[in-house]
């Protein structure tokens, strides 16, 4: 992280934001809507270090009432001028958005904090998302579902119905 020696502040050469439409193979049904491509909002934050810290967020029907649409406004709105902002005034303009925009707002601070995660040395590790299709005959099933618990998955969540 290189920072300005007079100020005390990150420097930052290079903030970019898009939105992203990525197809889906298979539609995927929530309880709510059936996907057919996740919609994202990436955040690209590049400090003078050449350091890159990158952020999404994808509005899921059913997790939280942000749209697409809305995670765009208030991202753009976040990022107006940020390159000219102190880390800190970047951060609190996140905080300010958090209770209402909460999927916005954690696209801008992963991008800002993810570097320093990485940096940090986490090394620990725990399985996050593995796939079982409910599609499968049942014996492939509870074989997917055993292996899946086997490499460490603690729990299972399951959908039922369409």
């Amino acid at each position: 992280m290189l920072l300005d020696h007079k100020s005390g502040r990150r420097r930052f050469r290079r903030i970019a934001w898009g939105q992203t439409s990525y197809p889906l193979i298979k539609p995927y049904d929530l309880s709510f809507v059936r996907l057919f491509a996740y919609e994202s909002v990436w955040v690209c934050i590049e400090d003078e270090a050449g350091t890159i810290g990158l952020g999404e967020a994808v509005a899921l029907p059913g997790y939280g009432w942000e749209t697409t649409e809305s995670i765009v406004v208030v991202v753009r709105r976040m990022l107006e001028n940020a390159a000219a902002l102190s880390e800190a005034e970047l951060v609190q303009r996140a905080a300010v958005e958090r209770e209402q925009h909460p999927f916005a707002a954690s696209a801008v601070m992963t991008a800002l904090e993810l570097p320093a995660y990485l940096d940090g040395g986490h090394t620990k590790r725990f399985p996050l998302n593995g796939p079982v299709s409910a599609e499968e005959p049942e014996l492939q099933f509870r074989k997917d579902v055993a292996c899946q618990l086997g490499n460490g998955f603690p729990y299972i969540k399951v959908k039922v119905g369409a």
